[in-house]
């Protein structure tokens, strides 16, 4: 089921949205993000809420995949929006349009993606844009 199912927030930022899943019952979570500073935070609330059961990982997934990279579940809530307005390039092509990758390496073959953007639409770069 999933509550149990191995998941990981995506640019988790604060951190909320796992202590919120971890106090649902929600079991194997990671925050995963590439600031230091944002993981310093989050794992800060999730002890001031009792939570010390979520997983906290500092990095970058346009590094490429890393061991033990199989998860069942991605979270992203925003972090796209953030990839789409990034004017970096990689081998020449926007991050946006190395994400789909970049998402499939860290899933694994029956997991799935659930991804919320708010960003507005004119702003974001498709994610099969080339660069």
């Amino acid at each position: 089921s999933f509550p149990t199912r191995r998941s990981s927030d995506l640019g988790c930022g604060n951190g909320h949205l796992l202590i919120l899943l971890s106090k649902a019952g929600y079991t194997n979570l990671t925050g995963i993000d590439y600031s230091e500073a944002s993981i310093d935070v989050a794992r800060a609330i999730a002890l001031k809420h009792g939570e010390t059961s979520i997983k906290w990982e500092v990095r970058d997934i346009f590094k490429g995949a890393r061991e033990g990279d199989a998860w069942d579940v991605v979270l992203d809530k925003g972090t796209f929006d953030g990839i789409s307005l990034s004017d970096e390039l990689i081998e020449g092509k926007t991050l946006a349009a190395h994400y789909p990758s970049r998402i499939s390496e860290i899933l694994r073959p029956d997991g799935g993606i659930f991804l919320i953007t708010s960003c507005e639409p004119s702003l974001r770069m498709s994610p099969v844009d080339t660069g």
